[in-house]
């Protein structure tokens, strides 16, 4: 029992470390990317003040993301399961964001949308690179921006809109899929160095 609670809070410390570590450059990229979609669509189909609007509240959840991160990283990486709810309270909350400005571009026409479903596909794709040790961090961030973008398709009630609504919902299973392999190898791999550890420690007794 007591080797089983060290293993998951070993687990949960490294998936947590995992997340954070590419948080940074990870965020600092995507809004960087959100601050050029939102020049791009300026003057057309959307309203300015509700593109403005969404970016302010993209760079806001941003800035606090990377503020999380950095704290993190002055105190030690501490873990725990505070700061893990906090990390994907905060995925949630960024994927929200990306998932509202993906239903408003779905009910543009078909240009705007289709550029809206690769856009939201994308960030999406990218950020498995530093999530998919976490299913739970990959579900927090990514489900909210691909539902939501599946849903605005989806209102269209045309084919292109149902067709692009089933794609990205595969998208979304293949992203938690993946997740949930690369939380199970590492699971394995921190039950591995656990035993070496425990071994190390009984020679030297």
């Amino acid at each position: 029992m007591k080797a089983d609670a060290e293993l998951d809070s070993a687990t949960s410390d490294e998936k947590l470390n995992a997340v954070l570590g590419h948080a940074r450059l990870g965020v600092v990229v995507a809004t960087a990317f959100a601050i050029f979609v939102a020049l791009r669509l300026r003057g057309g189909e959307l309203a300015d003040a509700l593109i403005f609007a969404w970016l302010a509240a993209k760079i806001a959840i941003a800035a606090a993301r990377v503020a999380l991160n950095l704290r993190y990283e002055r105190l030690g990486r501490p873990g725990g399961q505070t700061w893990r709810t906090t990390t994907d309270a905060w995925l949630f909350a960024d994927g929200i964001v990306w998932g509202l400005a993906g239903m408003l571009m779905m009910s543009a026409d078909v240009s705007l949308a289709a550029l809206g479903a690769a856009t939201m596909a994308g960030v999406t794709s990218v950020a498995t690179f530093g999530l998919q040790f976490s299913r739970r961090s990959t579900a927090a961030y990514a489900t909210p921006i691909l539902v939501l973008s599946a849903s605005g398709l989806l209102a269209r009630g045309d084919e292109f809109g149902f067709i692009g609504a089933v794609g990205l919902i595969m998208l979304l299973g293949l992203q938690l899929g993946t997740a949930l392999a690369s939380e199970r190898r590492l699971t394995a791999s921190v039950r591995l160095r656990l035993h070496a550890q425990a071994l190390a420690r009984e020679k030297d007794a």
